[in-house]
């Protein structure tokens, strides 16, 4: 089990497992939800595309079902 799921294992022990990346993820679906759960604002760090927000909001939107859900939520540290 990768060591970023194991917080999670307990919780959700049916949770996939997925990649630490979205490009190329080969992921059961499609979803009714996707979460992206402080997970957005680090995207030009795992993400060469020229627009790494934008590539993994399509990368999301791959795995929804039609009328799905997307919920991002980004860490505000200011509470701005």
């Amino acid at each position: 089990m990768p060591a970023w799921r194991r917080p999670a294992a307990p919780i959700c022990p049916t949770s996939p497992s997925l990649p630490t990346t979205l490009q190329g993820a080969e992921v059961e679906g499609p979803y009714d939800w996707v979460t992206f759960i402080g997970v957005l604002e680090y995207a030009a760090a795992y993400s060469e595309a020229e627009d790494p927000y934008q590539s993994y909001l399509q990368a999301a939107m791959r795995h929804l079902e039609p009328g799905g859900k997307l919920v991002v939520a980004i860490e505000n540290q200011l509470g701005l």
